[in-house]
């Protein structure tokens, strides 16, 4: 029997588009029902992948035709998040000719390529296969995962081509985007205008052009630097330094020479009127700003196509001509100068615009990227603000605030409450908040483990299990039976495919996707064990007796009592190119709403889940967040399942959007009223090659950070280089710049890749404080690289408070530079002999009294960063409140965390003082900029100000370098060969 090739195609057209039916006509109105709608989940990755296709093609030995359908079963290996060492087996069936054939074959995978033997029943023997499989495109030819295939026998020289397709009858979810970059407005840069070919421009107003566009040039270099490490740093700095010394160099000349050069140039447009050429100017800036730097910049972190600035720029002349027509001063004109005028204005601005069309390409060429050492990227190019904004245009915290809202798309919002939490209280709220849900919960988590490192049961992945899930699942059970609920909890549970894999993740969250019939884990730990036990019968016994559940089915029972899961970016063979992209995000909230500003709760974080978070040795940080601007979480929630290939109909009803009440601006006042008046924004950036927006958020702050600032930036993984040129920049132009990472005894992340790039990129910071020392001082800035060496626990109270008063009464550069006041020192100082003495082996972790203890030095692992103005950012009278409040904390009491409460007013004036606060999960590195998903909320005003104390504590526990020598005593390069060192250094440009 012969299977046709026409056959062939039919089955493969009729299985790529089967699948089951949608489940949107399904789903209940939740307002009718208490209990939530069946959704599908994503569930965990798949331990066996099924595959198959049809192939064709020719035995050059017998000299025929062959065609098969093959089927795969693939075992996933430890590697398999990866795509490798995967172990596969086929079965094959078709025609040799005019004889039909069968045969079996074992195969190893490696990317792209599977080595192995196949048995041929028809020939009776084994023979060598290497079969290849490649994605012709991003997600398949036809966007169903289809890859192309490709097998070779040589012992019989068989050659067959044809399709490998994802298992059959089941919808493929595209959990990657189709594109790899983002889509610029296509264009051609506009020839001058007409009017100007008979009467050309003037010398002055060329010369005055020209003026601009050198200072245009001279922005975008000295914003973003790019320095080499190690010994070729001063080579590459030289020419900078020469630069910013000759007159006129520095940034804020340039600066000054740009906006005046404009000013010039559309006075002469204006026939020398000085009041229309201003106005002129101001209109040409917030053109650039709004159409050309906006919308680029918002991009930045992304590839993109096609990479110039003309579909900008013809939107930004169009924009300009439309403005100049309705303009007043036009009307006084005669029709023939006035067209000229106006020509002359469109050509200004057409040729500032091609400068900064040339500055973006020889930013892309300075900051140039390899892919796998071939393909060329162009995400680190940020044009300067500089270029539609004047210094009087962000000095002010309304101004921050609206372009800082205006970047992310996101509308400021004050109606907000938040409390700044330390390393131990993000468990205990986590657990909190799942006790407390009112309708749904969400954790989108990079790691939740079930056990250590060590292969024991984890004391605090089990803990949520236990005080969270399942007991708050059992206190929902009997308020359902005693009416004061109305809703039943829905949980929702996010993990990337990675972290899930290394961390082996399957046993803690298999049994969360069955809470009901599943078997109790026996755990190692007796008391861990006993409670999850005793929390599990009690959840079943509620469930079997309660009243409010009858009639329900077994199968709508494990629904609603189970943990929905989705472990997010599976390896995915059409999207290899993307196996090294995290999702890193780590937030929970819950219950969100559009009907009520004062619903819900959320915590940004840079923990996990698991004993690796917590304890004496863990220098971590949190911030909870309550109000109107948490509506961004919930979309994003939404966003996450679509990117995973969920249609809308697809995401549960209590994730889709919702209409605001009409009263909503009213309860917002009222909230107000009550004292939630912190100003928020969240900021994220998807997985992959989607927005950058928490990239763009540092962006627009390291662009604009005020001479006179200050700016605490401590880090876990202090490695990319490009914020280290901004951050030398902005010290360059009077920012007092203080970034530190920890040593390598204080390192979360010690592997000898990470240290080296983290030592090459502090090393560069360290160089550059002594080469440009007399020009940072000039401009009164500072920079400052640390590394901090802390060596007592996280919790010692004590501890921290003598090292902030050894600090401050030596002679480091930390007095000089941070002046506190005597009385705050004095209150320190009476708090070293009054503060009770603890058992810091014995304290609780978490709110069941849960102890994790370590023989390791403290490591820091925040990713926190202040930004402030103000010169009063301390007040003594808060430091006893912060004490107290930090005292309970550690005891394992409730508290509302370090509030704004605590603050006092700041000194100076507040109208022009500017303060932020970002705390979040993204680090100072290359893959947080480019490659992994991160989330990040910015606290804006003088709320900001809520982790001064805890930062002036880290302060006190970092050693800071006074030269390369002092840098190699607290951080000594990780030994190895050269070539591996500058190996290590070219990969990190693989993102």
């Amino acid at each position: 029997m012969r299977i046709s090739g026409a056959l062939i195609s039919l089955i493969v057209l009729l299985l790529v588009s089967c699948g089951p039916p949608a489940l949107a006509d399904s789903l209940k109105d939740p307002a009718a029902d208490p209990f939530p709608p069946a959704t599908p989940v994503l569930g965990q990755p798949d331990r066996v992948r099924i595959n198959w296709g049809p192939l064709t093609g020719y035995e050059f030995e017998r000299r025929e035709h062959d065609s098969r359908i093959f089927g795969s079963l693939t075992m996933r290996g430890p590697f398999g998040n990866y795509g490798v060492d995967d172990l596969s087996w086929e079965l094959a069936v078709g025609h040799a000719g005019e004889e039909l054939d069968a045969a079996t074959a074992l195969y190893v995978k490696i990317p792209w390529l599977r080595a192995g033997a196949e048995y041929s029943f028809r020939q009776k023997e084994v023979l060598g296969s290497l079969v290849a499989e490649i994605a012709l495109r991003r997600g398949g030819l036809l966007h169903r995962g289809d890859e192309l295939r490709i097998e070779y026998r040589p012992a019989n020289r068989q050659l067959l081509v044809g399709f490998s397709l994802p298992r059959p009858l089941r919808p493929y979810r595209m959990t990657r985007p189709v594109s790899d970059h983002a889509r610029l407005p296509r264009g051609r840069m506009p020839n001058p205008p007409r009017q100007l070919e008979s009467e050309p421009l003037s010398p002055d107003l060329i010369e005055t052009i020209e003026r601009v566009e050198s200072a245009v040039i001279g922005l975008d270099r000295l914003l973003t630097p790019r320095f080499k490490t190690g010994t070729n740093f001063v080579r590459s700095a030289e020419s900078y330094r020469d630069r910013i010394r000759q007159a006129g160099g520095s940034y804020w000349d340039q600066d000054s020479a740009y906006h005046q050069g404009l000013d010039r140039a559309f006075t002469l447009v204006a026939g020398n009127d000085a009041i229309v050429g201003g106005e002129l100017t101001r209109l040409a800036e917030t053109v650039i700003l709004e159409t050309v730097l906006v919308p680029f910049n918002r991009l930045f972190g992304q590839n993109k196509s096609p990479y110039n600035l003309n579909g900008y720029a013809v939107g930004a002349l169009a924009a300009m001509e439309a403005h100049l027509q309705t303009h007043p001063h036009f009307a006084t004109l005669t029709p023939q100068q006035a067209k000229r005028q106006r020509a002359l204005a469109t050509e200004v601005l057409r040729r500032v615009l091609a400068s900064i069309d040339r500055v973006a390409r020889e930013a892309r060429t300075r900051w140039q990227q390899y892919h796998l050492f071939w393909l060329y990227q162009s995400r680190l190019v940020w044009l300067p603000l500089n270029y539609g904004m004047r210094p009087a245009d962000y000095d002010t915290q309304e101004e921050w605030n609206a372009l800082l809202g205006r970047f992310l798309g996101q509308e400021v919002t004050e109606t907000n409450a938040v409390s700044y939490l330390l390393t131990e209280q993000f468990h205990r709220e986590l657990v909190r908040m799942i006790q407390e849900t009112d309708t749904y919960q969400v954790t989108i988590i990079h790691d939740f483990r079930g056990r250590t490192v060590t292969g024991r049961a984890d004391m605090i992945g089990w803990d949520l299990v236990i005080d969270g899930y399942l007991n708050a699942l059992t206190r929902a059970v009997g308020d359902l039976d005693a009416g004061t609920r109305d809703e039943f909890p829905q949980y929702i549970l996010f993990l990337d495919e990675n972290y899930y894999h290394i961390n082996k993740a399957r046993r803690i969250i298999t049994f969360l996707e069955s809470l009901l019939d599943a078997p109790v884990p026996k755990l190692d730990e007796p008391i861990l064990n006993s409670r999850l036990q005793e929390a599990c019968d009690q959840l079943r016994s509620a469930v079997a007796r309660s009243r409010a559940l009858e009639g329900l089915s077994e199968h709508r029972l494990r629904e609603l009592f189970r943990i929905q899961v989705h472990v997010t970016n599976p390896f995915d063979p059409c999207f290899a190119s993307d196996v090294a992209y995290r999702d890193h995000r780590k937030v929970a909230f819950r219950d969100i709403s559009e009907t009520d500003p004062a619903a819900g709760v959320a915590m940004f974080t840079g923990q996990g889940i698991g004993e690796h978070y917590y304890g004496p040795d863990w220098d971590d940080r949190s911030i909870r967040v309550t109000g109107p601007s948490l509506v961004a979480l919930k979309t994003q929630a939404r966003r996450l399942l679509q990117s995973q290939g969920f249609g809308p109909d697809e995401v549960p009803p209590r994730l889709r959007e919702m209409p605001y009440p009409p009263d909503y601006a009213e309860r917002c006042a009222e909230l107000s009223g009550r004292g939630w008046t912190t100003p928020v924004l969240l900021s994220f950036n998807q997985t992959g090659y989607g927005s950058k927006l928490a990239t763009v958020f540092k962006a627009v702050v390291y662009n604009l950070m005020p001479a006179g600032s200050l700016l605490l930036c401590p880090d876990s993984l202090w490695i990319s280089e490009y914020w280290a040129g901004m951050l030398i920049s902005a010290a360059l132009r009077g920012v007092h710049v203080l970034p530190f990472c920890p040593s390598p005894d204080n390192a979360p992340s010690a592997g000898a890749f990470t240290l080296y790039l983290m030592h090459q990129n502090m090393d560069l910071l360290v160089q550059a404080r002594a080469f440009f020392a007399a020009d940072i001082n000039g401009a009164n800035g500072t920079l400052l690289p640390g590394v901090y060496t802390q060596s007592f626990p996280v919790h010692d109270l004590r501890g921290r408070i003598g090292a902030l008063v050894e600090t401050w009464e030596g002679e480091g550069p930390l007095p000089s530079l941070i002046s506190l006041d005597p009385e705050l020192l004095d209150c320190a100082r009476r708090n070293l002999v009054t503060l009770p003495a603890m058992d810091l082996d014995t304290l609780p972790n978490a709110a069941s009294g849960v102890t994790v203890g370590s023989e390791n030095p403290p490591r820091l692992h925040l990713k926190a960063q202040l930004l402030t103005t103000a010169t009063a950012w301390l007040g003594p009278e808060t430091l006893e409140d912060y004490l107290r409040i930090r005292l309970a904390q550690i005891r394992g009491e409730d508290s509302a965390g370090i509030t704004p409460s605590l603050l006092t007013a700041p000194g100076g004036s507040p109208q022009r003082e500017i303060s932020l606060l970002l705390v979040g999960s993204h680090n100072q590195d290359r893959r947080s900029m480019l490659a992994d998903g991160e989330a990040m909320v910015g606290v804006l005003g003088d709320h900001a100000r809520l982790a001064s104390f805890d930062l002036l504590f880290l302060l006190a526990a970092t050693e800071w370098p006074a030269d390369r020598t002092a840098f190699e005593t607290c951080f000594p390069e990780p030994r190895g060969p050269g070539w591996v060192k500058r190996s290590i250094w070219l990969l990190k440009d693989m993102f």
